[in-house]
């Protein structure tokens, strides 16, 4: 029994080894040139393959004008037309050509050709070739079939608190730039607010079409390359769209909306596949959520800062203490939680120091405040000495990344590079806003007292940066310099790990100068240790 390969792209089948390609129970007519060409082009789906590749795939010991290519393009077009399903080929102004349909890869065992409702297992095709995807980035090659990662349907707008201001400028900046990227530390809010601002445009505009896809699912990238392949084109002869629309609102009617959420460990990958779309598709339009900006060119970025917090000295009915956001929010959160609890006004001051010990951070004070069936508020507030240990019990149904504070910070944590990391560890001490200065001095004795070899101030400065743009680490000017400061969640977070790599290098050292006693002979009545 021999082995072939189908590809199954709407009412088609290919048959590489055969050399047929079949429509229904018959085989299409095509030209030599033209089925390979067919099959070069499926072999890459979602891929932008080049007119020179495309010679040297098909005529590869030929010398031939360049204009063949594009002559068996359209006869393949025409050949291709029966089955009313759209444009297969598509052209990519000054790049080449794309295939441009969702494409499944069928492992056939029977010699004959098979009918089409034979059994088969359907294995997925790639819509783009490993090497565009660094490996550091890369997510896993998906295990079920490429649907699962397409999103049933784009979720609920939520009820927001406290960006009653945020909410109109990303909805104005949607309607003049073709790219809007929200960061910001992970729990702050940025999937809400991106729901609430894309919903509302949405409403606004009944043609505008809302696609949703979460980028930390396994198979998304897959999925989005075959989206953005299913988008029309400009044509060769069409001016390329501008990626930037300031002033002037655009007609939002007929384009595409497109909410692309927790891109961070994409950012890599998907910086040139969105950078690409929008240069080659003139009706999309890009929402990003990420704890660091794409940095491509056309974005713009919209900072979604923590909720802001009342002085806790301070806070009470009377003062106001209800009308600030945190509060509300934790209020509203425990009384969802608990049909027990009640709002006094004793527990104010409380409350809002919870709320300043959490940083404003949303997803912090949820977690706080579903501890409401267990503890009152002065235990809670009483208990963030631990707050990784007490922040465990969040939503069933979130990210795994968003059920806990740590999960959270873990995320955030895993997105830096090996030096970003080392720099948190080691400045996490610093309680207070530090400057570039006193990081290097503190970062500087560190490693002297390591043996290690002293970071220098470029490197560190880069590092630093990392941090900021990653939303790790916050940065605000004062006078003529910057100043840096965590946020108390990371803080204590990263001082934990810290102890935790200390410990485990304290335990390493033990067993090495063990090892060095063992294998030294020393005397059983000497318990010096050889230098």
């Amino acid at each position: 029994m021999v082995q072939d390969t189908a590809y199954l792209f709407g009412p088609y089948r290919l048959y590489p080894g055969r050399r047929v390609l079949m429509l229904e129970d018959g085989a299409v007519g095509l030209g030599s040139r033209a089925f390979d060409l067919l099959v070069c082009l499926v072999e890459r789906a979602g891929e932008v393959v080049t007119a020179e590749a495309l010679l040297q795939a098909v005529w590869p010991h030929s010398v031939v004008d360049p204009s063949s290519v594009r002559v068996h393009i359209s006869s393949l077009r025409k050949s291709l037309s029966a089955g009313d399903c759209g444009q297969f080929i598509r052209n990519v102004p000054m790049r080449g050509y794309c295939f441009a349909a969702p494409v499944r890869r069928l492992e056939v065992n029977d010699p004959t050709l098979p009918e089409p409702g034979m059994a088969a297992a359907p294995v997925e095709l790639p819509a783009a070739p490993a090497q565009t995807q660094p490996e550091a980035a890369a997510p896993a090659a998906p295990s079920a079939p490429l649907a699962a990662a397409e999103p049933a349907r784009v979720p609920p707008a939520p009820q927001l608190l406290g960006r009653e201001r945020l909410i109109p400028d990303v909805v104005y900046r949607l309607e003049r730039w073709r790219c809007v990227t929200l960061t910001g530390p992970g729990g702050v809010g940025k999937s809400s607010l991106a729901l609430v601002c894309a919903r509302r445009l949405a409403d606004e505009h009944p043609r505008l079409q809302l696609k949703w896809l979460n980028m930390g699912a396994e198979s998304a990238l897959t999925y989005l390359q075959s989206l953005l392949a299913s988008l029309p084109t400009v044509s060769r002869d069409a001016p390329e769209p501008p990626v930037v629309r300031g002033g002037t609102p655009m007609d939002l009617d007929g384009r595409v909306l497109l909410l692309l959420d927790n891109c961070e460990r994409l950012v890599e990958p998907l910086a040139r596949l969105i950078e690409d779309a929008l240069a080659a598709r003139p009706e999309l339009l890009v929402l990003v959520t990420s704890r660091e900006p794409l940095r491509i060119v056309g974005e713009t970025v919209a900072m979604v800062p923590p909720l802001a917090v009342p002085d806790s000295a301070h806070a009470s009915v009377e003062t106001g203490g209800l009308l600030n956001p945190a509060v509300q929010l934790f209020l509203a959160r425990a009384r969802e939680r608990s049909d027990r609890f009640e709002t006094r006004a004793r527990d104010l001051p409380l409350v809002a120091e919870i709320c300043r010990r959490l940083d404003g951070l949303p997803l912090a004070i949820e977690l706080a405040a579903a501890c409401s069936p267990l503890l009152t508020v002065r235990q809670i507030a009483e208990h963030l000495v631990d707050p990784l240990g007490l922040l465990v019990q969040g939503r069933r149904t979130a990210p795994a990344h968003q059920q806990t504070l740590r999960a959270s910070l873990d995320w955030s944590f895993a997105l830096l590079a090996p030096l970003e990391q080392e720099l948190l560890l080691r400045l996490s001490e610093l309680q207070d806003w530090f400057t570039l200065d006193q990081a290097c001095t503190l970062i500087a004795a560190s490693r002297r007292r390591q043996g290690q070899a002293e970071m220098t101030l470029a490197v560190l400065a880069e590092c630093l940066q990392g941090l900021v743009l990653k939303s790790v680490a916050m940065a605000e000017p004062s006078e003529d310099r910057m100043r840096y400061r965590w946020s108390e969640v990371m803080r204590v977070y990263a001082v934990e790990r810290r102890l935790q790599l200390e410990a485990q290098q304290e335990s390493t050292r033990g067993v090495r100068r063990m090892t060095l006693v063992q294998g030294s002979g020393v005397r059983r009545g000497d318990q010096s240790l050889p230098a």
